[in-house]
């Protein structure tokens, strides 16, 4: 078992704590400098997890634990106007990151209007690229009520935010109330206890995609898929992005054209097979990113045989 962890310090001898997790045969998720500070965010065996904090101490930098790593999350808000971006959406989608994730803000082309707002197909088929979709939503619960097509359609797991404290409708499994639309930045307390129950609530949308996978596994661990396309698939590491290969639950997303991917990696194999034996490969809707779905053990040997 794996424990994910951030750690925030100095970019001095910083490569001591990378050399430490790759020696322990964990993983670097993500890496971002920022001048002369550093944040990482890593994989290591649980068993040595306190090796990593003692190490982290010595550099005097600051690591935490954190629930979201190695997953993608979308904030979903009505349209990209002032009354609905940039608060609340951009203050929630810092905290999730603090806490591991990668995420994504999108703003609905006519998600306007409590009686004619809409989602079309492609914002749909983008929304379920990610592990869990976050809806950011209105302070009133009749204007929640008007809007449940926009999410109880998406196929991955819904957190839906909003201002009532209650909201209760079939088929959704994860409310936080008291987020809904405000006009300042959310960095009170109660903000961020609230945060903190919002984390809660995606951490355990996470955790169910989890278990549905553990319930016919992957053939491939995603955070394995993602150090072999580092270690063999040339440019990668010249692509101009703090995260040229994002991690999913199920898969990994490539900063990387379909077609120039596919070039790249038809001589590449893993354990005498090549990569597109291993997973679903193909184009997202988003421009110049190629997706790869794992296989699953039952799918795997059913095509197989």
């Amino acid at each position: 078992m794996f424990k994910m962890a951030l750690f925030e310090g100095g970019l001095h001898r910083a490569d001591e704590l990378e050399d430490l997790v790759d020696d322990l045969g964990g993983f670097l998720i993500q890496k971002n400098v920022t001048q002369i500070d550093i944040t990482l965010i890593i994989s290591v065996p649980a068993e040595d997890y306190e090796l990593v904090v003692k190490k982290a101490k010595d550099l005097r930098g600051k690591i935490v634990e954190v629930p979201l790593a190695g997953s993608e999350i979308t904030i979903v808000a009505p349209s990209l106007g002032k009354h609905h971006l940039p608060h609340p959406v951009c203050d929630i989608s810092e905290y999730i990151r603090r806490n591991g994730a990668v995420t994504n803000v999108m703003g609905l082309a006519r998600g306007v209007g409590q009686r004619i707002n809409q989602i079309t197909a492609t914002e749909k088929g983008m929304i379920e690229e990610a592990d869990v979709a976050v809806y950011s939503l209105g302070n009133f619960s009749r204007c929640l009520m008007k809007k449940t097509h926009l999410f109880m359609d998406i196929d991955i797991p819904v957190v839906v935010l909003g201002g009532p404290e209650q909201f209760n409708i079939e088929g959704l499994d994860y409310y936080v109330g008291g987020i809904g639309r405000r006009s300042q930045r959310l960095r009170q307390k109660f903000d961020l206890d609230i945060f903190d129950v919002m984390v809660g609530e995606i951490s355990k949308a996470v955790e169910k995609r989890r278990r549905e996978i553990d319930e016919d596994p992957l053939i491939l661990e995603p955070i394995y898929l993602k150090k072999i396309l580092e270690e063999n698939v040339e440019g990668i590491d010249k692509i101009i992005s703090p995260i040229p290969i994002v991690l999913n639950v199920d898969g990994v997303k490539v900063k990387m054209p379909l077609n120039q991917f596919k070039e790249k990696i038809k001589n590449v194999e893993f354990d005498g097979r090549k990569i597109e034996e291993y997973a679903n490969i193909y184009q997202s809707p988003y421009t110049g990113f190629t997706i790869l779905k794992i296989y699953t053990k039952s799918y795997f040997d059913s095509i197989k045989k």
